[in-house]
């Protein structure tokens, strides 16, 4: 998360996108980026909180950027790219990332991670004060005690069942730059695989395939194939069915729908074709999944 020695001072354009597959694992973790600015758009499966400190920083998030102000708290799926595209000089970001399994059990409301599967992303201003709990998290979770790290696990839970409870409609406005810089053949490569995801994210759950993703970038299915493994390291089918799991998760554990239901309102075409990716992609039946999840929440 953290872009290396690449900074962008006020009142610049953000820095050009690299083509190139990023695929990262964080799990539940917290850490500071002192040099926030990305080169290369990333994606992983986790949750992300990104808190601005010290100054302005620009998000780029499935093809759409907003410039936020110190103190303000992002909230999106990192499943889609994303970025930071530029920031103010001596600006840094504190990240908070949560499994999506972890956030979907500790989501109760069902309210911001349904957000995030239709490729929302809240911006939440004023949230200073996350800024030392960010800092107390990132100790307790590397610190190897794990009475700590629990009770870092514990917090983190409260404040994303707070978030879902009192966080605003989302805001997801481009910078609006008067003047923007003009876009090479890279950033309009980038710019269609991010529309491509985001068409995905928006429309999972109905009958859609390669055919229409690739419609909505205005490519090939091929070369929209080819272009999307190039970006992001996986292809688009691969991307639809894991949304689909993903929403699919978070009714078993929001609704009481049975699973014929939870299949068709995912965006499944029948009930064997989810159980059988369901089962090999997440480890286990939806049933068993539903059992467990709820279980483990109660306990908590």
């Amino acid at each position: 998360m953290d872009g290396g020695a690449s900074r962008i001072l006020a009142g610049s354009a953000p820095e050009p996108l690299l083509a190139g597959p990023v695929h990262e694992e964080h799990g539940l973790a917290c850490r500071l980026s002192t040099r926030p600015v990305m080169r290369r758009a990333h994606r992983h499966d986790d949750v992300e909180l990104a808190l601005a400190v010290g100054g302005w920083v620009e998000h780029e998030h499935a093809g759409r950027g907003v410039r936020v102000d110190d103190g303000t708290l992002v909230v999106a799926w990192g499943a889609l790219p994303h970025r930071v595209s530029a920031a103010a000089d001596g600006a840094a970001v504190r990240w908070l990332t949560v499994p999506l399994a972890d956030a979907l059990e500790w989501d109760v409301e069902g309210r911001l991670t349904a957000a995030l599967l239709r490729g929302e992303r809240w911006v939440l201003p004023g949230r200073s004060a996350d800024a030392a709990r960010f800092a107390g998290w990132a100790a307790d979770l590397a610190g190897g005690v794990p009475a700590r790290a629990r009770a870092a696990r514990l917090e983190a839970r409260a404040l994303l069942e707070r978030l879902s409870v009192t966080a605003p409609a989302p805001v997801d406005d481009d910078t609006g730059d008067d003047d923007p810089a003009p876009e090479t053949a890279g950033d309009r490569h980038a710019r269609r695989v991010a529309e491509m995801a985001a068409f995905v994210a928006a429309r999972f759950r109905e009958p859609v395939g390669v055919t229409e993703v690739a419609a909505a970038a205005h490519l090939h299915p091929a070369t929209a194939t080819a272009a999307f493994r190039a970006v992001t390291g996986t292809t688009p089918g691969a991307f639809l069915l894991r949304c689909r799991l993903a929403e699919a998760q978070r009714l078993l554990l929001v609704t009481g729908a049975d699973v014929d239901a939870v299949a068709r309102r995912a965006g499944f075409g029948s009930t064997s074709s989810f159980y059988a990716a369901f089962t090999r992609e997440v480890g286990e039946p939806p049933a068993a999944c539903r059992r467990r999840r709820l279980a483990r929440r109660d306990l908590v």
